[in-house]
């Protein structure tokens, strides 16, 4: 039978091509998806890379405003380089056209990155948030890093203030709430972490107000012109800004594993008063006792009683010292309880683990016990209790015929400095609540507390005059025992703070991750915010 080869090899050919076909095509969809994995690979790594690059931005400016921010000086890199101070680099800045800052290189720009993972080049950009303020060291300030590679860019924000010196607030809470009752009065800076609720009628704030969540309360007006009983804010406010962290009490205690050379140590782990301890009493304190001291000021002198317990609280030793030098410029550390009262002319803190109260007054003098801040009543020095170390008059010291004021003739203490005591402790600061009409000079910090009265007799009309600052954790409960409260930021320590206060050294930040760029064109150096971005950043 004939068998037509040549059709049988018309049909291998047939199937040859087709198989070949198919082939290729699975090549062809193999290769394709290898591609696209990469692509997706290669687009993750970029992502990556542009997010890590803006925040070495962002990093860089805080490195920077660490190293050049003096208020002493006047030098704020922050408010330079957004073009609103001293001898600006270019025009100020404004959401809708903003140039970056120029590095010690000469370009205004960094590059991050390698060959094999890409390069990313970098711009950062400083927004002042209130130009025309008289007082750039606190102000909010916005940085802005852009990382750009390519066609892709990414920008990370956040609000920066020069620096947080916790001696500059004349109230601050760092936990809760602020809760405000009437009648008061801050003639300071104030801040809280959370909220500032407003309940009470005719508060006053003198200087700036700031708050990481809002303003409310029944006699928070927005606009700030409906006047009395409404609160009043003098200076600007703010809500939403960012957080500023409180050290923890363990960093109090470590101040005592270091001390300087002249501080006076009362704290049981420390080889010197172990010593002085065994000299005066035969004990030698176990590492683990705590000491409790009370502190009488006596001008540049001091009288303590100190005890000494185990870790059951049993007493183990006690002894006292008389017209003790007060450490000028340093600090007295005490790992237990404290108290103090008197009249005071040095400059010197108390660091203490656990808690402080005032057991009566404590007022600024000189060398000669001349009274920094004197209570006038029409003119004339008004009527004063020595028994108890303070003012007699028991109605508001803000009526028209008070003024409370510096000395007249008063002079400096002879280390040449006005006083400054700062009271450091890790738990509640107590105030004795049988002083009705009290003054206290200092700065008063609690890491884990409040300030508090010892108890309550009721609110009586009676006042409370702190002059320096109240860093706490939450809200005083002190109105229900002084009715008129008048906190008073003590400016002589804006740039002298009193020794070994606590700082925040690195500025405080508030982060948004804004969603690709808003630049005019990814090859320029400019920038500009959208009005949602700009809406978002101005807190």
């Amino acid at each position: 039978m004939y068998t037509y080869p040549e059709r049988q090899q018309g049909s291998a050919l047939i199937v040859t091509i087709t198989v070949m076909t198919v082939m290729g095509l699975m090549v062809v969809g193999l290769l394709m998806a290898v591609g696209a994995r990469d692509d997706i690979e290669r687009f993750s790594s970029q992502n990556e890379i542009l997010a890590y690059a803006a925040e070495t931005g962002v990093s860089r400016a805080k490195f920077m405003v660490a190293r050049h921010t003096d208020e002493e000086t006047g030098e704020n890199w922050l408010k330079h380089w957004a073009g609103t101070g001293g001898t600006p680099p270019f025009v100020a800045n404004t959401p809708g056209s903003m140039k970056p800052i120029t590095w010690d290189d000469g370009n205004d720009y960094f590059d991050i990155g390698d060959d094999y993972s890409g390069t990313a080049r970098v711009r950062v950009f400083v927004l002042d948030t209130a130009p025309a303020s008289t007082d750039a060291f606190r102000t909010w300030y916005i940085v802005i890093a852009r990382a750009e590679m390519g066609e892709a860019s990414s920008s990370i924000a956040m609000s920066m203030r020069p620096r947080d010196l916790f001696s500059r607030y004349a109230r601050f809470v760092s936990n809760t709430t602020l809760s405000i009752g009437a009648d008061a009065s801050y003639h300071g800076e104030v801040h809280s972490n959370a909220d500032i609720s407003l309940g009470g009628a005719n508060i006053k704030f003198h200087e700036r107000t700031t708050c990481a969540g809002s303003f409310n309360g029944s006699y928070y007006d927005s606009s700030n012109t409906k006047g009395a009983p409404y609160t009043k804010f003098l200076k600007d406010h703010q809500d939403h800004v960012g957080t500023i962290q409180l050290p923890e009490a363990s960093e109090i205690e470590d101040l005592g594993a270091n001390p300087p050379a002249d501080a006076v140590m009362y704290d049981a782990r420390n080889i010197d008063f172990k010593n002085k301890c065994n000299d005066e009493t035969g004990y030698t304190p176990a590492s683990t006792d705590k000491v409790n001291v009370d502190f009488f000021w006596k001008n540049d002198k001091m009288d303590t009683v100190v005890k000494v317990y185990n870790s059951s609280g049993t007493l183990k030793a006690s002894f006292t010292e008389t017209d003790a030098n007060i450490p000028l410029n340093s600090m007295l550390y005490v790992n237990g309880n404290a108290s103090c009262k008197g009249n005071f002319s040095s400059r010197a803190s108390i660091i203490c683990t656990k808690s402080v109260t005032f057991d009566g007054p404590v007022r600024y003098v000189n060398d000669s016990g001349d009274p920094q801040y004197t209570l006038y009543k029409n003119g004339s020095t008004g009527g004063f209790n020595a028994t108890y170390n303070e003012w007699s008059d028991t109605c508001s010291w803000k009526g028209s015929e008070f003024d409370y004021r510096q000395t007249d003739g008063w002079s400096k203490p002879s280390h040449g400095n006005n006083p400054c005591l700062g009271v450091v402790s890790s738990n509640d600061i107590y105030i004795d609540t049988m002083y009705r009409n009290a003054e206290i000079h200092a700065f008063l910090f609690s890491s884990n507390g409040v300030v508090t009265p010892t108890g309550s007799y009721g609110t009586q009309d009676y006042n409370l005059y702190c002059l320096g600052g109240l860093i706490t954790t939450g809200t005083n409960p002190l109105s229900g025992t002084f009715k008129y409260r008048q906190y008073v930021y003590d400016k002589n320590v804006m740039s002298n703070p009193p020794p070994y206060f606590p700082t925040a050294p690195t500025p405080s930040f508030k982060n948004w991750h804004v969603v690709g760029s808003d630049a005019v064109d990814i090859a320029s150096s400019e920038y500009k915010l959208t009005l949602s971005n700009v809406e978002d950043l101005f807190f």
